[in-house]
């Protein structure tokens, strides 16, 4: 079994580069995952009594959804133009000759 390792003309070719559609998608499923996980351990905590406050500021829900939310969207739009330049992680090596 052989398997081809595409060529830096491949690589860098936008019909080889992720589509916008499935890089948004990742990044929407990654934000999902990442805010449920989140406010699971805020229900935990609160619900175990802890006291969450930080620099005299409570930390509630939308604290915890905005600090999960914005930079997982932030890295999101930064990935849309960098994906031209190389494959997706695992797309290089599912390209046979």
């Amino acid at each position: 079994m052989s398997i081809a390792v595409p060529t830096t003309s491949e690589r860098t070719s936008p019909a080889f580069a992720p589509s916008a559609g499935r890089t948004w998608g990742t990044g929407l499923t990654s934000m999902g995952i990442a805010l449920a996980a989140n406010l699971a351990v805020l229900t935990l905590a609160l619900t175990a009594g802890a006291e969450m406050v930080a620099a005299q500021t409570s930390i509630g829900v939308i604290l915890v959804a905005l600090n999960t939310v914005v930079p997982l969207l932030i890295a999101t739009l930064v990935l849309l133009p960098l994906r031209r330049w190389g494959p997706g992680p695992g797309e290089s090596w599912r390209r046979r000759a």
